[in-house]
């Protein structure tokens, strides 16, 4: 069927405006901002690894004066999400004062009596005259960390949150003292003077306390995804494809 002139400008009219529409549309998808709906949020992989640490803290200089007793709390504080495996608390000291003028076996040594304790788990007292080196040893938390991976994290923040929770309170020990010292410093009739003057000088001694201890610390990170992986949403250029085909094929535009 031929058609008039008229009827060809209507119709060429017509396509245009198909055209103008679907380039419109096409432009309208490409630009809008996507939004993911819920549900569709891609799921990571977070690979979790713990490295074994050592720390110290700074060391306690104190002095501890005859009836009375020496009792600060020591505490060991790490980061949320490690784990504290064990505390190595070190007690040293020297007699800062000792008689030199005293017979032998007669000098007038200190005794220290110390003891390192948690809260329910007293230990021991450790007993030393003239000098004294001991060290209290602790297992905090005797289970060592496996490497291990999350496979359903949102993200770092979501990775990072189950491991403190997992580990929440393995971070810490706190730990009471008690020392006391005993002069040596005897008075006797011999000098009587001189270790009169000596007991009173001689008003307790000085110690060290030293702490060392080992942790385990979380290492996070996310988990290269394959390219097999990835998937491309095509279905806006499927879209515009498909109109155009169509446009392509409507009666007008075999008919031109």
């Amino acid at each position: 069927m031929s058609l008039k002139k008229s009827d060809k400008v209507i119709a060429i009219v017509g396509i245009l405006i198909l055209v103008i529409a679907a380039v419109g549309i096409i432009f309208y998808y490409s630009e809008e901002p996507t939004e993911e709906s819920p549900g569709t949020v891609k799921e990571k992989q977070f690979i979790v690894e713990w490295e074994q640490l050592s720390g110290d803290l700074p060391t306690i200089t104190e002095f501890v004066g005859k009836n009375e007793e020496y009792f600060d709390p020591i505490n060991v504080d790490l980061d949320e999400g490690c784990v504290l495996g064990t505390v190595n608390i070190n007690f040293n000291w020297q007699d800062d004062f000792v008689l030199k003028l005293a017979l032998p076996g007669r000098k007038g040594e200190d005794t220290l009596t110390a003891k390192v304790y948690t809260e329910g788990d007293e230990t021991e007292p450790y007993i030393s005259t003239g000098s004294g080196n001991h060290t209290f040893d602790f297992v905090i938390n005797d289970i060592i960390p496996q490497d291990f991976t999350i496979e359903d994290a949102v993200d770092q923040y979501d990775a990072e949150q189950r491991v403190l929770e997992n580990y929440s309170g393995m971070n810490s020990a706190h730990f009471n003292t008690s020392i006391t010292v005993k002069t040596g410093e005897k008075i006797r009739l011999v000098r009587l003077v001189m270790r009169i003057l000596n007991k009173l000088r001689d008003t307790g001694n000085g110690f060290y306390l030293n702490v060392n201890y080992t942790y385990y610390k979380p290492i996070i990170t996310e988990k290269e995804t394959d390219n097999d992986d990835i998937i491309n949403d095509t279905s806006e250029t499927d879209y515009a494809d498909s109109y155009y085909d169509y446009i392509k094929n409507t009666s007008h535009g075999r008919d031109i």
